[in-house]
């Protein structure tokens, strides 16, 4: 139960400062072998890439955890501050319905990925298992969305009521 209460509090932050950390490290060492060694590596782009790709799908999950996605805030300046909770809910489960469909989508293009595989220009890895982290970043996504949702319905705080 303890590793469970650490993933859902830290996975998304741990993922991907350890991404960035590869990341940087990568491209420092791709900056030193092209501008001192004179010679560049194919592979070391493809997988900072890949890294990227990454970092930034898991980032979504992060910014939705933490609450730090970008909203519409002129928008709820132009209505009534009562209506705000109710537009909130609204917002949050049209973002939680886009996963959803992202995700049931991206599941048929991961089974297409599998059955007719494509391999990266480089390293020659399969480009499913780099996709993969479609459907995966946006079921965590989802469920982080309603994670959200119950705090707030549970602490009787929405979010976009109180100016988010």
């Amino acid at each position: 139960m303890k590793i469970l209460k650490l993933l859902d509090r830290h996975f998304e932050e741990v993922a991907c400062s350890i991404l960035l950390v590869i990341l940087v490290g990568l491209l420092g060492w791709q900056v030193f072998t092209r501008f001192v060694l004179n010679f560049s590596n194919a592979w070391n782009e493809e997988i900072c890439r890949f890294t990227f790709i990454w970092m930034v799908y898991l980032g979504v999950s992060l910014g939705v955890k933490r609450r730090e996605h970008i909203r519409i805030m002129v928008f709820l300046k132009l209505i009534p501050r009562k209506l705000h909770r109710g537009i909130y809910y609204i917002a949050e489960i049209g973002w939680l319905g886009f996963c959803l469909v992202v995700f049931f989508l991206s599941i048929d293009m991961m089974k297409t990925m599998f059955a007719f595989k494509y391999y990266s220009a480089a390293l020659q890895w399969n480009m499913a298992y780099i996709y993969l982290i479609i459907p995966f970043s946006m079921l965590l996504t989802s469920y982080r969305i309603i994670q959200c949702l119950y705090l707030d319905w549970k602490g009787g705080s929405a979010a976009a009521g109180e100016g988010a």
